[in-house]
């Protein structure tokens, strides 16, 4: 995480963006306790975000 950073979108729009088409869009899932990671490649889905934690 960047201190102070301040994103120029929201969150929601960020997510929005990764549904279309003509932006390239990537998904990284997985646990720091167990170093195991997962990349997916957009666009995604409306219901790809529904699934994911809150937060990490």
């Amino acid at each position: 995480m960047l201190p102070n950073f301040i994103l120029p979108i929201t969150l929601d729009e960020l997510a929005g963006l990764s549904l279309e088409e003509k932006f390239e869009s990537r998904l990284i899932t997985g646990s720091i306790a167990n170093q195991e990671w997962s990349l997916s490649n957009g666009p995604f889905f409306d219901n790809t975000f529904a699934n994911l934690p809150e937060q990490d």
